[in-house]
């Protein structure tokens, strides 16, 4: 994705393309009931369709500069978004006796 930060528009393809194959790796594994999907990764699978729909639109005008930023500023709100929502996911708050290493008996 790298060699296309300077062709905008090419970004963008790639970048709904890595977020459709993630969304739909999430509907695969819950559908076939191999991993149910909990509210995190809801939040990942929404997250990723409202991204996908923002730059899609943007890709129905002509790409720009200004295009990447939009890009850019709405990926960072989704972040943030995902990390304030799901914290309790990404930063569990742990018991006293949770920690492996303080549970061992010597």
């Amino acid at each position: 994705m790298a060699i296309t930060l300077a062709a905008p528009r090419d970004f963008a393809w790639l970048f709904i393309v890595m977020l459709l194959i993630d969304t739909a790796w999430l509907l695969v594994l819950h559908l076939s009931e191999f991993h149910q999907a909990q509210k995190t990764e809801w939040q990942w699978i929404v997250s990723n369709i409202a991204v996908v729909c923002i730059v899609t639109g943007l890709l129905r005008f002509e790409a720009s500069l200004e295009d990447a930023w939009v890009i850019t500023a709405t990926s960072i709100a989704a972040t943030l978004f995902d990390y304030y929502f799901n914290r309790e996911f990404y930063f569990p708050k742990e018991k006293p006796n949770d920690h492996p290493m303080e549970a061992r008996d010597p």
